[in-house]
C-alpha cells in the first residue's frame, strides 16, 4: 500500500484506518485476479514457443494464462478477531489500548 501511495510505511502506519486497509486490501485482491494485456502477451508467447517445439497447442490462450489465487486464511482461528492483532498491525500496544 505504501508502495502504490509513494508514501513511507510508517506514514501510511499513522494515516490509515482499518477500514481504508480493508478497502486497499479489496483493491489489491482484485487487481490480481484481472488480467491485463501483457498477460495475454505473455500466454501468446508461451503458446508460440510450445508450437514451436513441435507440442500440440490450443487456440485458446485462457490454457495459457497464469492463475493467482489469494493465500487461504482460516477464519476460525482465534488471532483472526483478536484486537491485538489488528492492533499489532499499527504497531499500537496492546496494553495502551
Amino acid at each position: 500500500m505504501a508502495y502504490e501511495l509513494g508514501w513511507p510505511v510508517s506514514l501510511v502506519k499513522q494515516l490509515t484506518t482499518v477500514s481504508e486497509f480493508d478497502t486497499w486490501q479489496r483493491y489489491f485482491s482484485d487487481r490480481l485476479s484481472k488480467k491485463e494485456k501483457s498477460d495475454y502477451y505473455a500466454a501468446a508467447t508461451i503458446r508460440a514457443i510450445y508450437a514451436s517445439q513441435g507440442a500440440k497447442v490450443s487456440g485458446n490462450l485462457s490454457d495459457y494464462l497464469l492463475d493467482f489465487e489469494p493465500p487461504k486464511v482460516n477464519k476460525a482461528e482465534p488471532v483472526y478477531d483478536s484486537k491485538s492483532m489488528w492492533l499489532g498491525l499499527f504497531n499500537i500496544d496492546a496494553e495502551q489500548a
